[in-house]
């Protein structure tokens, strides 16, 4: 593998995307449109630590985590927007699955074609760590392409249906050159550097075979991470990975299991209910505590804990205890029906003890049941603070969706202005209803707008105009873009 001809170059030079090119476009439009916006509407410094992970869901003690769209390294509260996800939200989502007492057991469903390589080997790591904790397992609900399949292989195991997708292993590196546009355009870049290789790969000026080679040696390192990462989670030799899958093919989800980048062809919802009945087999494992917990409060007998002991099931041991109760009855019964006898043939007195003895014994038999009622009271006292719990968790969720839905307004408001600001900047009318389009139109005429704005003003947002239409106008436009262009490269 090459080596690094200078230690200087850093992500911020260019670009290492483990991703494809689809999802790099993706998060490019994503981040343009949250930098515009974001800082003059929203304060993301605000205390949302106690709002539960947008990508998390809770259901019969699993937690579900969506790892879905284009990923990224940089958290935003205008990523669920633009259809991204964090790498921080991610593992926010695990650690509160995690913390929470209602998850056993995590899933992370995976559709995602791939994002940026900085911060991935950190989340792979993190979710092996906490596998141990509470096991995780992957399912590849759609795709799973290069970082996601990255994120995939750092599970316990990895599933999906027959027609999902998993693989595309490698990186790539996009750089922008517009040396032969601005040449066009009359304009000339003269960059400046202290360190011969600072800043190589920037799009003002030709990239020379040397620099090229630089960039190439740090996709080959990032390369061998990737692969290094799939061999380790996968237990798959590294010769193998790079030779079979490791060459940015993809693969359905039979090839996957077939080269070990897959488990099993398995639909989401056959392995939901694989792993609430393991669960549930958990929770009842011999001598648990949880069949002591569901006898409500009553004293277990030597028998009864002979038979936990044993591996007996709740049921068991909760007929076992019916038993013993009913022969202590049938006991009771005896001994009373001989009182009975005995009290014909005594005196008066022996009687009147006799019937002294009864009313203790009454007393006796009521106090038993009072020790049944108070279990009763306090399971119910139980059960009256958990639906207290629950309605107080339905309360903040109702809280949460009206903020969303509030936000989503605001959001769908300061969208819909850029893009009719682009419609006017085109030659056309301002767009008129825009605060009433759906998310995915509005984001539509975004795209398009957007296409046909960089496509019309290429150059800083100013046409391109023929030698013989130059003026005096134009010419202080351009000068205006040089003096852009060098302030934004200082």
């Amino acid at each position: 593998m090459p080596t690094l001809a200078s230690e200087e170059i850093t992500a911020k030079d260019f670009t290492i995307w483990a991703g494809t090119l689809a999802s790099y476009q993706g998060v490019e439009t994503a981040l343009q449109g949250i930098q515009q916006h974001a800082r003059d509407h929203f304060d993301e410094d605000e205390d949302d630590e106690a709002e539960q992970s947008r990508l998390l869901t809770i259901s019969n003690g699993i937690g579900i985590i969506q790892v879905h769209g284009s990923l990224t390294n940089q958290d935003s509260f205008w990523n669920q927007f633009f259809g991204i996800t964090s790498y921080g939200e991610i593992q926010d989502a695990i650690a509160q699955a995690l913390e929470s007492s209602e998850v056993d057991k995590i899933i992370l469903d995976i559709d995602s074609p791939g994002g940026s390589a900085r911060g991935i080997d950190n989340l792979s790591a993190y979710i092996k760590e906490a596998d141990k904790i509470k096991s995780v397992d992957a399912h590849v609900s759609g795709v799973a392409f290069s970082a996601a399949y990255w994120i995939a292989s750092a599970a316990r195991t990895i599933s999906g249906p027959r027609m999902s997708e998993s693989g595309s292993i490698g990186v790539i590196a996009i750089l922008q050159e517009i040396t032969g546009m601005a040449e066009k355009a009359g304009v000339k870049f003269h960059v400046f550097r202290a360190g011969k290789h600072k800043a190589i790969g920037n799009p003002y000026e030709k990239l020379s075979k040397e620099s090229a080679g630089i960039i190439q040696s740090r996709l080959e390192v990032t390369e061998g991470f990737f692969l290094d990462a799939v061999a380790e989670n996968r237990g798959i030799p590294r010769a193998s990975v790079k030779a079979r899958v490791g060459e940015g093919l993809t693969f359905f989800a039979q090839e996957s299991v077939d080269n070990g980048l897959m488990d099993e062809v398995l639909s989401f919802d056959s392995l939901f209910s694989r792993l609430v009945k393991a669960r549930g087999s958990a929770s009842q494992t011999p001598g648990s505590a949880s069949i002591e917990d569901n006898v409500m409060g009553k004293k277990l007998t030597p028998e009864a804990e002979a038979a936990i002991a044993a591996g007996a099931t709740e049921e068991e041991v909760l007929a076992l205890m019916a038993e013993d109760e009913s022969a202590e009855d049938e006991t009771s019964e005896e001994a009373s029906t001989g009182e009975e006898e005995s009290s014909e043939e005594t005196s008066e007195e022996e009687s009147s003890e006799e019937e002294a003895s009864d009313e203790t014994g009454e007393e006796e038999e009521t106090s038993a049941p009072a020790a049944s009622d108070n279990s009763l009271v306090v399971y119910l006292k139980d059960e009256v603070a958990d639906l207290r719990l629950k309605l107080a968790d339905a309360e903040a969720k109702a809280k949460k969706a009206d903020l969303l839905e509030a936000n989503e307004g605001m959001a769908r408001k300061i969208i819909g202005e850029y893009v009719s600001g682009m419609a006017v900047r085109l030659g056309g009318p301002a767009l008129e209803g825009v605060d009433k389009m759906d998310m995915s139109a509005l984001f539509s005429a975004y795209t398009s707008h957007r296409a046909a704005l960089v496509s019309r003003f290429p150059t800083e947002g100013k046409a391109q105009v023929h030698d013989e239409e130059v003026d005096e106008p134009a010419a202080q436009q351009t000068s205006a873009e040089i003096r852009s262009i060098r302030a934004n490269t200082i």
